[in-house]
């Protein structure tokens, strides 16, 4: 039940670290720079993440890793997060999390979400990523994403390796460089009411099903 706030805490090995079970913690107004991870947490839930200023690390913007669960994120800024393969925000094996309001632009993969389940992920900005504006890999099912702008990414939305149950609404998806929403050997997912335009292969594509 700790509060951190009103933090800079840039060039670092990690900027904050949260470690098994440090649970129920506030984190607002930080800035976390050019680490290697911006902020990350290891099997700790139930915390409040906003305000937060995550750019030009070497590894995750946010990283939320291993039963990382019903923490909630809402206006962070992860961009220019340098690595190959590397996220604005990620979730490895975290589930019901609720993602709101975020930047994450230029990196990698804007936003990823790697065998995470029931997550929400509402009205966030990924843009100008290398690869996925937002990837869902790996069995991470039953999320729902909503309101979400992907534009000029190689991918708007993919959706990949079982990714299933999943349900895409109101999304915006343009000037992507493959696809506006991919979906790869994912099925069972509700697609409704989304915007895309100006991809350069198709708006949408769906294989291996």
């Amino acid at each position: 039940n700790n509060i951190l706030t009103d933090i800079i805490t840039n060039s670092n090995l990690d900027g904050i670290y949260l470690y098994s079970s440090s649970n129920n913690n506030t984190l607002t107004n930080i800035t976390a720079n050019s680490n290697y991870h911006g902020i990350y947490f290891w099997g700790s839930s139930n915390n409040q993440l906003a305000n937060i200023i995550a750019n030009l690390n070497t590894n995750h913007g946010v990283y939320l890793y291993s039963n990382s669960n019903n923490n909630t994120l809402t206006n962070i800024t992860a961009n220019s997060n340098s690595g190959t393969g590397t996220s604005g925000i990620y979730l490895y094996s975290s589930s019901n999390n609720n993602i709101q309001n975020n930047i994450a632009n230029s990196n990698y993969h804007g936003i990823y979400l790697d065998s995470s389940l029931n997550n929400i992920l509402i009205g966030n900005n990924v843009n100008n990523n290398t690869n996925n504006g937002i990837r869902l890999s790996s069995s991470s099912s039953n999320n729902n994403i909503q309101n979400n702008i992907a534009n000029s990414n190689n991918y708007g939305i993919n959706l990949f390796l079982g990714s299933n149950n999943n349900t895409l609404f109101n999304n915006t998806a343009n000037n992507n460089t493959y696809y506006g929403i991919y979906l790869d050997n994912s099925p069972k997912n509700l697609i409704l009411n989304n915007y895309m335009k100006e991809n350069s292969n198709f708006d949408i594509s769906i294989v291996s099903i």
